[in-house]
C-alpha cells in the first residue's frame, strides 16, 4: 500500500475516534465534531475517500449504515410501544413521511430552483430523522419514556423507508413516464416485503448461531458481523437498498426473541457501531467543500427554518392528534428532528447517478443534505436539553436508584431513600422478595437484569447502582455489568464478607464502589436491622449544626446518604465519612 493511502486511511481512523472522544469531554454532539473533522480533513485535502477507496466507497458505506441500523433495531423493544405511543409512531412512519416528503419537496423546488422531479428526491432523502444523532441525544437528555419511545421508533424505522423512498423516485425519475403510479408501489412493498424477508432469515440464522455451541464469547462478535453482512448483501441483490431494511428487522427481531441471550454481542454494539458511525461521518464529509454549502446562500439556511419551524411541528401537530401525548411532550418532538448518517451517505451515493441525468440535482443534493445534517444537529444539540428541562420533561440533577437485591433491610433502606423524594427501584431474583417489595410500595423491575442491562443499557434510566444482595460474587458481576453503562464511579456494592469464601474469588471482578463502612457486609448489616438498629434522617441548616453531625457521626452512627437540596444523592464510600452542606439531607442507620 502506498505510504499516502496508509496516512489516509490513518487520519480516517484517528478524527473519528478522536472526534467522539472530543465530544464526549466537552459534552457537545459527537456528530458536530465528526463532521468539522471531515470538513477539515476533505477542504485540506489530507483524506480524499475516492482515492483512498476507488469503486469501494460506495459499497463499503452501505455495508457501514445497514451494520449501524442493525445496532439501532437492536434498541427497538416492543414493550416500548406501550401506554398509547403505538398510534403515534404509526402515523409519523405513514402519514408523517407522507407530510414531510410533500413539504420537503416543495421547498426544494422553490427555494433552490430544481427540477420538481429532483425536487422529489431531495425530499424522500430529507424525510429520514437519524437514530446516528437521535438515540445519543435522548441517552444525554433522559426525556419521559413515552417521547423516548416515539422518537427511539421513529429515527430508526424511518431511515431504511426513506432510502427505499429514494431509490424508487430515483428508478422513477430516470424512467421518465414508462412506469405509472401504481407500480411504482408495487415496487415499494415488493421491496419492503424483500427487505422484511431477509430480516427474518438473518435473525433465524443468528437465533441457531447464538443457541449453538459452534460460537463463543468472543466469536459471537464475529458472527454477528458475518450475518450482518450477508443480510445486506442478501437484500441489496434482491432489491436497490432493500438491505438496510433487512439489518433493521434482523436488529428488532433480535431484540424482541425469548429463545436466545443477545448480550453476548454487546462488544459488537458498543465497540463497532460508534467506529463505523465516525468512519462514515468523516469520510462522507471529507466529500463535501464549504464553499459548496456557502454557495447555497440565504436560501439555504430559509430552507432549513423551514424544516425545522414549520415542516417538523406540523408533522407531529397532525400525528400526535388524540393521543394521550400532552402539550408538552408535543412540544419537544417537534423540535427534535435531526439528520443523520443515512441521509448523508444516500445522498452522496445519488449525487454521482445524477450527473447524467439532471446536472443541477447532482450538484446541489450533497450540499444541502449536509448543510440540513448541519444546521439540525447543531441547533437541536444545543438547545433540546434545555427545552426538555424548560418543559419539566427531564429529571435534571435529581437521582434514581437501583437496588440489586431486596432483603428486608434493603428495602427499609429503599424505603427511607423514597421517603425524602428519591426514585428507588428494586431488582431481586428472588419472587418473596419481590412480592413483599410491591406490597410494601416499592417499585420492582421484572426483567432479566444483567442480561437485559447488557443488551440495552440506557434503558435502565437510573443513576446509581447499588449491589446489596447477600452473595458477594453476584455483587460483583452485576457491579462489573452495569459500570459501563451506568458509570463506573455510580456502581457501588457492598463490602465482601470475611468469612465467606468467595472474596477472594471475586477480588479480580471489584469493579465498583465500597459501600458505606467497611465492616458494613450483608451480615453485619442484617444484623444490626435484626438488632433494633433504626434508620435516621438529619437535616443540618448551618455549619455548626455539620460540625455536629460529623462528631456524632464518630460515635456509632454509620452515615448511608447524604442527598443535595436538588434531590442528587450520594452514597457514602467505605470510609464511613459523610460532609454534609448546610440545607443537606443525611440518612443514617443507628
Amino acid at each position: 500500500m502506498a505510504e499516502t493511502e496508509l496516512l489516509g486511511i490513518a487520519l480516517v481512523i484517528v478524527f473519528a475516534v478522536g472526534s467522539q472522544l472530543l465530544a464526549a469531554a466537552i459534552r457537545i454532539p459527537a456528530i458536530l465534531i465528526l463532521l468539522a473533522a471531515g470538513f477539515l480533513a476533505g477542504g485540506m485535502g489530507w483524506i480524499d475517500p475516492d482515492e483512498l477507496f476507488g469503486d469501494l466507497f460506495y459499497p463499503m458505506v452501505s455495508v457501514a449504515v445497514g451494520v449501524i441500523l442493525f445496532l439501532g433495531g437492536l434498541n427497538l423493544h416492543f414493550a416500548d410501544l406501550r401506554g398509547g405511543v403505538r398510534p403515534v409512531v404509526l402515523r409519523l412512519l405513514t402519514i408523517g413521511v407522507g407530510i414531510t416528503w410533500a413539504a420537503i419537496t416543495v421547498a426544494t423546488y422553490y427555494i433552490f430552483d430544481l427540477k420538481f422531479s429532483s425536487s422529489v428526491l431531495v425530499g424522500a432523502v430529507l424525510v429520514v430523522t437519524g437514530p446516528t444523532v437521535v438515540i445519543p441525544m435522548l441517552d444525554f437528555i433522559r426525556p419521559t419514556p413515552r417521547v423516548r419511545s416515539v422518537l427511539r421508533w421513529e429515527g430508526i424505522i424511518i431511515d431504511p423507508i426513506g432510502a427505499i423512498l429514494a431509490v424508487l423516485t430515483f428508478h422513477a425519475l430516470t424512467a421518465g413516464a414508462d412506469e405509472d403510479t401504481l407500480q411504482r408501489i408495487v415496487e415499494f412493498v415488493v421491496s419492503i416485503g424483500c427487505g422484511v424477508g431477509v430480516g427474518l432469515i438473518g435473525a433465524l440464522v443468528m437465533m441457531a448461531l447464538l443457541g449453538s455451541r459452534l460460537t463463543t464469547g468472543r466469536q459471537d462478535a464475529t458472527a454477528t458481523l458475518m450475518v450482518v453482512v450477508a443480510a445486506v448483501a442478501a437484500g441489496n441483490l434482491l432489491r436497490d437498498d432493500t438491505g438496510l431494511i433487512s439489518t433493521t428487522v434482523m436488529g428488532i427481531v433480535l431484540a424482541n426473541q425469548k429463545r436466545v441471550e443477545t448480550y453476548q454481542i454487546v462488544e459488537f454494539k458498543e465497540t463497532l457501531g460508534l467506529l463505523l458511525l465516525g468512519v462514515l461521518f468523516v469520510t462522507l464529509a471529507a466529500q463535501v467543500s464549504l464553499e459548496s454549502m456557502l454557495d447555497l446562500g440565504w436560501g439555504g439556511l430559509a430552507f432549513c427554518a423551514i424544516l425545522m419551524l414549520l415542516v417538523r411541528p406540523l408533522e407531529v401537530a397532525i400525528c400526535t392528534v388524540g393521543s394521550n401525548l400532552d402539550m408538552r411532550e408535543r412540544a419537544f418532538m417537534a423540535w427534535m428532528a435531526p439528520r443523520g448518517i443515512v441521509a448523508a451517505s444516500v445522498a452522496s451515493t445519488f449525487a454521482l447517478r445524477l450527473d447524467g441525468v439532471d446536472a443541477a440535482a447532482a450538484e446541489k443534493i450533497v450540499p444541502i443534505t449536509f448543510l440540513v445534517i448541519l444546521v439540525t444537529v447543531a441547533i437541536y444539540g444545543l438547545t433540546a436539553p434545555q427545552l426538555a428541562r424548560r418543559l419539566g420533561l427531564t429529571k435534571g440533577k435529581s437521582s434514581s436508584l437501583l437496588m440489586v437485591g431486596a432483603d428486608p433491610w434493603a428495602r427499609k433502606v429503599g424505603s427511607a431513600l423514597a421517603g425524602q423524594g428519591i426514585e428507588v427501584t428494586f431488582w431481586t431474583s428472588r419472587s418473596d422478595e419481590a412480592a413483599a417489595a410491591q406490597q410494601e410500595g416499592l417499585r420492582v423491575r421484572e426483567d432479566r437484569l444483567l442480561r437485559d442491562s447488557a443488551a440495552d443499557g440506557h434503558d435502565l434510566d437510573v443513576t446509581h447502582a447499588l449491589m446489596v444482595t447477600d452473595v458477594d460474587a453476584f455483587n460483583s458481576l452485576a457491579a462489573a455489568a452495569l459500570a459501563d453503562e451506568v458509570g463506573r464511579p455510580y456502581v457501588f456494592q457492598l463490602p465482601p464478607d470475611k468469612e465467606g469464601q468467595v472474596a477472594s474469588v471475586t477480588s479480580e471482578l471489584r469493579r465498583a464502589t465500597e459501600l458505606w463502612k467497611g465492616t458494613a457486609t450483608f451480615s453485619e448489616l442484617k444484623r444490626r436491622f435484626d438488632s433494633g438498629a433504626q434508620l435516621v434522617v438529619d437535616s443540618p441548616q448551618n455549619e455548626s449544626e455539620c460540625h455536629a453531625f460529623i462528631a456524632k457521626a464518630e460515635h456509632g452512627t454509620m452515615p448511608l446518604f447524604v442527598i443535595g437540596t436538588k434531590k442528587d444523592v450520594t452514597p457514602v464510600s467505605s470510609d464511613g465519612v459523610a460532609r454534609p452542606r448546610p440545607g443537606d439531607t443525611v440518612i443514617s442507620l443507628v
